[in-house]
C-alpha cells in the first residue's frame, strides 16, 4: 500500500527544519564573566580604533552627532544600547572599512538581542563632515566602552 504525503507530513517536516534552524541561530545567554571579557576586549579595540582615527590631524569633533550609548530606564548589565552602537559602527565601516571595526561588530553581535530595534542614521555629506562624524562617534564609542567595562554597583556588591 502506498503512503500519501499530505499537508500534515509537509507541516511536520517544515516544523522540524525551522525548529533546528532556530535552535542553531539563537544566541546563548552570556554570563557576567563572558560579558565582562567581551566588554574588556571592546574597550581595548575601541581605544586602538580611536588612536588610528586621531592620527589625522586637523579634524575637529562635532556636537551634531550623538551615539546613543545607554538605553533609558534599563538596569546594568543590559543598559548599553548594543543595537544602536552596532548600527553606527556598520555605517562607519561603509565609509571607512577597517579590520578592527569588523572585530568590534563581531563582538557586538555576541551581545546583541535578537529582537533589537533598528536605528536610522543619516550619513553626512562631504569628506570633512564624514571624518568629523567618524571621529565623534568613535570617541563616544570609546567612552561608552569605558563605562560598560566598569562593574556595576550590584556586581561589585556580589563580588565584595
Amino acid at each position: 500500500m502506498a503512503s500519501r504525503a499530505g499537508p500534515t507530513t509537509s507541516a511536520l517536516f517544515l516544523l522540524c527544519c525551522v525548529g533546528s534552524w532556530l535552535t542553531s541561530h539563537t544566541l546563548p545567554a552570556l554570563g557576567p564573566a563572558e560579558r565582562g571579557k567581551i566588554f574588556k576586549e571592546l574597550r581595548s579595540l575601541s581605544k586602538m580604533l580611536l588612536e588610528n582615527v586621531k592620527e589625522e590631524k586637523g579634524v575637529p569633533m562635532s556636537q551634531s552627532y550623538t551615539l546613543p550609548c545607554l538605553i533609558p530606564d534599563a538596569q546594568p548589565p543590559n543598559h548599553i544600547n548594543i543595537s544602536a552602537i552596532r548600527t553606527y559602527l556598520q555605517t562607519i565601516r561603509q565609509l571607512r572599512d577597517n579590520v578592527t571595526l569588523g572585530e568590534i561588530i563581531e563582538h557586538l553581535d555576541k551581545l546583541r538581542f535578537q529582537d533589537a530595534s533598528k536605528t536610522n542614521i543619516s550619513v553626512p555629506a562631504g569628506t570633512l563632515e564624514n571624518k568629523r562624524f567618524i571621529l565623534t562617534i568613535l570617541t563616544q564609542f570609546s567612552e561608552c566602552m569605558e563605562l560598560a567595562s566598569k562593574p556595576s554597583n550590584s556586581e561589585a556588591q556580589r563580588a565584595g
